[in-house]
């Protein structure tokens, strides 16, 4: 999993233009040090030598704008003109202001080995300024105009392993920010052998330092044993004789993470909805290979041997009807 997280951190530090070893020595210096005017001096007097240490850029948000004004002048030095962008810039920065996650299978929380486990996380994104309509975000210190990327990580905290990967696209990006709630995404992963599991949910910018967010929860997966698959009898007939939870030996498919969220080596610009060919996927609708062909062919049943007296003549017609031949071909 840390090979993805040190990805996402590089793409942060490159867009700042914040060197990796201020982000290495400490995350919070390196998200003050993406506002304009900041340096390692002003970082400094605002977490050492100011009466109300700020060391986080969400901390600075959540003072109220005098006296974070008042604190950028008399404790860091800046001047209004300076204050203006810095101020600027914060109505820009997003923060996830609901982050939620929780794991179950097809609504029940009895998961078992072999399960297709859906990880539901409610997400909500606000900015002090209000949504920016699609326009890009200010970049100070990059040339190149970059969008904004978020991605939804899932995994495994206890042994570092990553679970599912997804991006999310634009749709997404713009009902967790002007929705009325809280957006909520599913992604769905098989489940690991039985045993005690701490899952972890994190959204990360590709684009802002410090706004990250992360949610774990314990998850106990239980053996899939006969006496647990009778238990969910009951409760598949309560649903029309549906099986409660998936088993992960059914194709689910590539596309089961959420249809509002793609996988992170698709492309945000690219619009797979629509399909020409009518199929509901890329996979079903592939062709037919040439191994399948001949598999489907060798799967064909026999045609079936006469066997009632009816169908096989019978053994003394058979050999008078030889003894004619014979004789018309002597004369």
């Amino acid at each position: 999993a840390r090979p993805h997280i040190s990805t996402m951190e590089f793409y942060q530090c490159f867009t700042q233009a914040v060197p990796i070893s201020v982000r290495k020595a400490s995350e919070k210096d390196a998200s003050l040090m993406q506002l304009p005017h900041f340096d390692a001096e002003k970082v400094l007097k605002l977490t050492k030598k100011s009466s109300k240490p700020v060391h986080t850029v969400q901390k600075l948000l959540e003072l109220p704008k005098e006296d974070r004004e008042q604190m950028l002048k008399d404790v860091g030095g800046f001047s209004a003109g300076m204050v203006q962008d810095i101020e600027r810039q914060l109505l820009m920065i997003p923060q996830a202001t609901t982050f939620e996650a929780s794991f179950d299978c097809d609504g029940d929380s009895k998961i078992l080995e072999g399960d297709f486990i859906t990880a539901k996380v409610s997400v909500k994104i606000a900015r002090a300024g209000g949504p920016l309509g699609g326009a890009l975000a200010p970049t100070p210190f990059c040339v190149a105009d970059r969008k904004e990327g978020w991605r939804l990580f899932i995994m495994d905290s206890a042994t570092n392993t990553m679970l599912r990967v997804v991006q999310l696209d634009k749709a997404t990006l713009r009902r967790c920010e002007i929705g009325d709630g809280a957006e909520e995404i599913s992604v769905q992963f098989p489940a690991p052998q039985a045993g005690s599991y701490l899952f972890s949910a994190s959204l990360m910018s590709d684009y802002w330092i410090g706004v990250d967010a992360k949610a774990a929860v314990n998850v106990k997966i239980g053996k899939r044993t006969s006496e647990a698959l009778q238990s969910r009898e009951p409760k598949a007939a309560s649903v029309g004789g549906k099986p409660c939870c998936n088993d992960a030996s059914h194709d689910h498919g590539a596309g089961d993470a959420s249809d509002s969220a793609s996988d992170s080596d698709g492309d945000d610009d690219d619009d797979y909805s629509s399909d020409e060919d009518g199929y509901p996927s890329d996979e079903t609708g592939t062709s037919e290979s040439d191994d399948d062909v001949q598999v489907a062919r060798r799967t064909q049943p026999l045609p079936k041997k006469p066997t009632s007296a009816a169908e096989r003549p019978a053994e003394g017609a058979a050999k008078a009807a030889d003894a004619n031949k014979d004789g018309n071909d002597s004369s």
